[in-house]
């Protein structure tokens, strides 16, 4: 595999996290569990990890993204990044990189020590343009994307479609959406709109009268596109999308990752998405995968289990259930 993907994780005092190590991820990844067992929170970590390895700036800047959920960089201004680091200080995070991660907030200032390198970055003084701009830009450049942040908006679906006629697969896009859906032949962005033309209505169709699923596939094709040679991570992979897509959805994603070198980072509840992966997963002989069962053990702590795909296979076809304890 290669060598920016994420291999191993130590997690500590992140959340529910207080003392968490998993190994053995694959280019696609897969986490399962029962809700509350900290599939999302471990994911955040993950995603926080890789963003750390690249700068301090693209650090606050995920950081962000992670606590303000839906809201996104649309709604950047100073009182609401401070606003929100504020509310999750403190916050203490041990990375597998060796990063150890503080958020102060300490006599009415914020403070971020990034302790490897001797960093301190003073947030208090958050109203200076230029960090915005920092901000915005690292997001948008950044060698990991968390899908769960754009699925939903159109402004980033925009971005990531930008990405698409800059590696100039507008064509292969169409192909693509037009066998999730055979009425929708062709895909733009048209009086500042993502639209798509429908073969039956013969006319362009504004995006937001689609179901998710379009939106959610799309945004998934393009990350991959767009993000070469690096990580995207995707909350709730299943939502959106019917069950009886789940064999293409995953059929494109394990493609396309491969043709990539994109390591990918996939949350689920649904029983059928996981046999779906495991599925197209053996028919495309991909051995560079991993299920991540997630659970709480005796002593009330979060637990994964990371099955390779011989190991996974193995468990699904004797029965066993892998959806967490």
């Amino acid at each position: 595999m290669s060598e920016h993907f994420i291999k191993e994780i130590e997690i500590k005092d992140y959340k529910l996290f207080k003392d968490f190590k998993a190994e053995g991820f694959g280019r696609v990844n897969l986490i399962g569990g029962k809700n509350n067992v900290g599939k999302t929170a471990f994911m955040e970590a993950c995603f926080l990890t890789d963003a750390l390895s690249k700068s301090s700036i693209n650090f606050i800047s995920a950081l962000f993204t992670v606590e303000s959920t839906r809201k996104i960089l649309t709604d950047l201004n100073q009182k609401v990044l401070y606003d929100i680091l504020k509310r999750i200080a403190p916050l203490k995070l041990q990375l597998n990189n060796g990063y150890k991660v503080e958020l102060k907030y300490e006599d009415n200032r914020l403070k971020l020590n990034l302790t490897t390198n001797e960093e301190t970055i003073d947030l208090d003084n958050m109203g200076k343009p230029e960090l915005y701009v920092k901000l915005l830009v690292s997001f948008i450049t950044s060698n990991s994307i968390n899908c769960s942040q754009i699925n939903t908006n159109e402004d980033f679906l925009n971005i990531l479609y930008d990405g698409v006629k800059k590696l100039r697969k507008r064509e292969e896009l169409n192909l693509i959406i037009n066998r999730f859906d055979k009425d929708i032949i062709e895909i733009d962005i048209i009086e500042n709109n993502f639209q798509l033309y429908s073969k039956s209505r013969k006319k362009w169709i504004s995006i937001t009268e689609y179901g998710d699923g379009v939106k959610y596939y799309i945004a998934y094709i393009s990350a991959i596109w767009s993000f070469r040679n690096n990580i995207i991570f995707i909350d709730e992979i299943e939502n959106g999308i019917h069950y009886t897509n789940f064999d293409k959805l995953w059929e494109l994603i394990l493609t396309l990752s491969k043709e990539q070198n994109v390591q990918v980072f996939a949350t689920t509840h649904s029983k059928e998405c996981i046999e779906s992966y495991a599925r197209v997963a053996k028919k495309l002989e991909d051995k560079e995968i991993a299920f991540i069962e997630m659970g709480i053990n005796k002593y009330n702590k979060p637990r994964a289990i990371v099955m390779d795909s011989e190991r996974f296979f193995r468990e699904l076809e004797t029965g066993n259930e892998v959806r967490g304890w």
